[in-house]
């Protein structure tokens, strides 16, 4: 049995196959859509420290939280967004 990994991005999480195909996903993302790198890191960041965290996953809406936070159009889906 894996164990939940509480407020771990996927290149922290054990399953390399999932993370190898979302980063190339992101990888793959034209350019003019997404956020800079400080912004994502900031996202990311706000991600971590968030409870609705769990494997690489939001608990909320079922996102990889490394994908919504590259794309500049998206936003937190807490009621109380937090970025």
């Amino acid at each position: 049995m894996t164990a939940i990994c509480k407020r771990c991005l996927l290149s922290e999480t054990q399953d390399t196959d999932i993370a190898a195909h979302i980063y190339s996903y992101i990888a793959s993302i034209p350019e003019d859509i997404k956020a800079s790198a400080a912004l994502i890191q900031q996202r990311l960041d706000s991600c971590r420290a968030c409870d609705n965290l769990a494997n690489g996953m939001c608990k909320i809406c079922g996102c990889y939280v490394e994908v919504r936070a590259v794309k500049s159009g998206q936003s937190c889906p807490d009621i109380y967004a937090k970025w």
